[in-house]
């Protein structure tokens, strides 16, 4: 995921990462649980119910 998320600049929309991954939600909420210190997870400015994905 890290490598994913570097290659879009360090940042990427939750579900477009989850979608290029092929994992489900659980299992990717699993994963992003697993990789807390290294990925945060915030609200889009623009939709708050979407969520970005950013290299700490």
């Amino acid at each position: 995921m890290r490598a994913l998320l570097a290659a879009n600049g360090g940042k990427m929309p939750e579900k477009e990462a989850r979608q290029k991954m092929h994992l489900s939600k659980s299992q990717f909420s699993q994963l992003l649980a697993a990789m807390q210190g290294d990925i945060a997870a915030k609200p889009y400015h623009l939709d708050k119910r979407q969520k970005i994905l950013q290299i700490k």
